[in-house]
């Protein structure tokens, strides 16, 4: 079985000394699923993300919980 994903997500950072929220990370991206096993729900992940100031990456996982 093979399914996709599209995600977005938003990161809060702190400042230090004050504790007021600052900074707003926003990033975005896509994904493919592979299920690995139907009965223990095992699925094997890539995803590609790209996020603000040039940040981008591949990520893996098995596994997939949520």
């Amino acid at each position: 079985l093979l399914g996709g994903v599209v995600f977005t997500n938003m990161q809060t950072v702190s400042e230090k000394q004050t504790d007021l929220f600052i900074t707003n990370l926003p990033a975005a991206g896509i994904g493919l699923r592979i299920k690995v096993n139907k009965v223990s729900r095992v699925n094997f992940c890539v995803d590609y993300a790209i996020g603000t100031e040039n940040s981008q990456g591949f990520f893996f996982n098995l596994a997939e919980i949520f």
